[in-house]
């Protein structure tokens, strides 16, 4: 993928009327200087974020109600809301044209519902603060050549050049193919992965006519594509120019023009590439001209979508096209998998098996003006933080932001995926408790995820459950081994935990203490505050340092340190055992009775942990302590030499 632009001008009346862009900022929106005293040009600007506001109301609105009536036009909903002229003829029109190649008031009579979901769906409904667009790099070939070579690759037989004259049903159910040439081939089921009208060309009078009529209902505006470079079809004022420009002559005569320098990364230093459609005169340096087809969104195509499923899979015909969408490749993938997923159809036999399907309505954030400013602090620390590797933030909705460090050399990499705006306030109020609070309550995730012998020993061992202080003095144990449960005694309760220590452990004893802890340099400060393990995994926890479990031993028992180990980085390996095991039985977890947020909780727990062990920012020490002069434990060290026997 490489980063792309879609901003979008408009320039009415060869540039004497209304002209502005959104390319480069507060310059853009006023390229015409006089607009900054015009009230009506700042009316329009106010119900930019308005129009954002209406829309994504009343689409959820018809979303939670599927039952309501959604005959209502755009120019219904304009004139209900009260958007004022200049907002229609200066913006939405011009945008709505810009897809859709038709006069205003077509344009108008349009379904309110799908022209405001492909807003939505595109970015639309606002002029600013618009996600980073992203495509194809090598553009639709590119991934063309990758579908092409994978079906290859699963054995089907690709026909290039090949010219189907008709599609047609016989009454043995076979369906017949004829080829240009005349030729007839035989099949069991056949998808028709064409525009709608080209569809029912292809079946001729043998379409039935439940598939005449829903078929018949998509129309199609046409238009006259040039490639160019001619500059006269770009806004007047230079400043505006956009990825997207849309103009109008005196006549009133309509046309867009793509600046492909932008839109595909070409450079604006070189020499101007311009794609326009429908322009009044042929451009001058024409190099190429071809015509093409949009579907239009009308009341009739929307009705006429609810009973696409009426017609699908009957007779072994499968149809999916962009007209059931928006009109854009994607949307005719989206409608095959979904026709071949969808099990009133019984069509996965075309596969052989399910394909996952692609996410439909997409969430877009909305931040507050509060979380916009925690945002902003938020990758401007990450833009100077980031020294080696590469962070990406992808917002739900296509908001991205990438930062890299300056060591070419680390090729790390990790993608965070914002669900919610809350995600920012948080981290920058509660710093890494706030990203923990964060994860575990869905805000964020991560794309790069990594994909009996206890019962031998059972008879042998006595459990006991009473407070370390409670133990009888009367008992001595040979050996005792404590694992990480001085972390939950307490700072100031460490010289007990050892006295209670030694009073329980027989004189040629040994005591193996093992616990998770903190840089001396932290420890003051972190026991002070309070953290996500704290908050979290272990209320009232505090890690030791070092030095604290030293001191303590030494102002309250007559135990010595034998041997110090630190196997911290060995237990960030462990953790990312633990967290790849507990994901992969997440379902029996689940089935358990535990929800998501535990879930979340715990990965994040081991992800946590595993950063600071790999970090150095947490240890695991191994510390074993004994009496000074244990023999029987450690052997006489000087049992070799003659003098010790003298």
């Amino acid at each position: 993928m490489e980063v792309s632009d879609m901003s979008f001008s408009v320039s009415l009346d060869n540039g004497r009327g209304c002209e502005w862009g959104s390319r480069n900022g507060l310059s853009s929106l006023f390229a015409q200087k006089r607009n900054i005293f015009n009230p009506y040009f700042w009316q329009m600007i106010t119900e930019f974020y308005k129009f954002n506001k209406d829309a994504l109301k009343y689409i959820e609105e018809m979303e939670r109600n599927p039952d309501t009536d959604r005959n209502e036009t755009l120019g219904e909903f304009l004139k209900s809301h009260g958007y004022s002229a200049l907002f229609q003829k200066a913006y939405l029109v011009p945008a709505c044209r810009s897809i859709w190649p038709c006069p205003p008031d077509s344009i108008l009579n349009f379904s309110a519902y799908s022209v405001l979901s492909f807003c939505r769906n595109h970015h639309l409904l606002q002029i600013f603060e618009r996600p980073q667009w992203l495509t194809v790099a090598g553009r639709s070939e590119t991934y063309a050549a990758k579908v092409r070579a994978e079906l290859e690759r699963r054995g089907c037989k690709i026909r290039m050049n090949c010219n189907v004259q008709s599609v047609s049903t016989s009454e043995d159910g076979c369906i017949l193919v004829t080829t240009e040439d005349g030729s007839q081939e035989v099949f069991d089921r056949c998808i028709l992965a064409v525009n709608a009208p080209d569809a029912l060309r292809l079946l001729g009078e043998d379409a039935t006519s439940d598939e005449a009529r829903v078929l018949g209902a998509f129309h199609y505006a046409y238009s006259d594509i040039y490639l160019h470079r001619d500059t006269d079809l770009m806004p007047r004022n230079r400043v505006a120019w956009s990825a997207w420009n849309f103009l109008t002559s005196s006549g009133n005569k309509a046309s867009l023009t793509y600046w492909l320098n932008i839109i595909q990364n070409l450079g604006e230093e070189h020499d101007p590439f311009f794609l326009t459609f429908n322009p009044e005169v042929t451009p001058k340096m024409t190099l190429f001209k071809w015509t093409s087809g949009h579907p239009l969104p009308s009341v009739s195509a929307w009705k006429a979508s609810q009973e696409l499923n009426n017609i699908k899979g009957k007779r072994g015909l499968w149809f999916c096209g962009s007209y059931q969408g928006y009109g854009c490749h994607e949307d005719e993938i989206k409608e095959f998998i979904t026709s071949i997923n969808n099990p009133i159809h019984s069509a996965q036999s075309l596969l052989g098996k399910e394909m996952v399907s692609p996410p439909s309505n997409p969430k877009h954030m909305a931040p507050s003006i509060t979380e916009k400013g925690a945002r902003f602090l938020f990758t401007r620390f990450l833009r100077h933080f980031i020294s080696t590797g590469c962070v990406t933030v992808d917002e739900e909705g296509g908001t991205m932001f990438t930062f890299k460090g300056n060591d070419l050399r680390c090729n790390l990499e990790s993608v965070i995926k914002i669900h919610s705006p809350h995600f920012y306030w948080k981290v920058m109020t509660q710093a890494d408790l706030g990203l923990a609070d964060a994860y575990i309550n869905g805000d964020f995730s991560f794309a790069d995820k990594d994909s009996g012998l206890l019962n031998l020993i059972m008879d042998r061992i006595t459990f006991e459950l009473c407070d370390y202080r409670q133990l009888s003095d009367a008992r001595k144990y040979d050996r005792i081994i404590s694992c990480e449960m001085i972390e939950h005694v307490g700072h100031e309760f460490m010289d007990t935990f050892f006295s209670h220590c030694e009073a329980a452990l027989a004189e040629d004893g040994i005591f193996v203490l093992q616990f998770i802890s903190i840089p001396e340099e932290r420890y003051n400060e972190y026991r002070l505050n309070s953290d996500f393990i704290k908050e979290y995994i272990f209320p009232g926890g505090c890690l030791p340092s070092l030095a604290r479990v030293i001191s303590a031993m030494a102002s309250s028992s007559r135990l010595s340190v034998e041997n110090v180990e630190n196997i911290g980085i060995h237990y960030y390996q462990t953790l990312r055992c633990w967290r790849k095991n507990f994901l992969e039985n997440q379902k029996q977890i689940m089935d358990l009775g535990f929800d998501d947020k535990f879930i979340r909780t715990w990965e994040y727990y081991f992800d946590y942990c595993a950063a600071g062990f790999k970090t150095l920012t947490l240890e695991d020490y191994q510390v074993v302590f004994s009496r000074p002069g244990n023999v029987a434990a450690f052997g006489d060290p000087f049992h070799s030499f003659p003098y010790a026997h003298g």
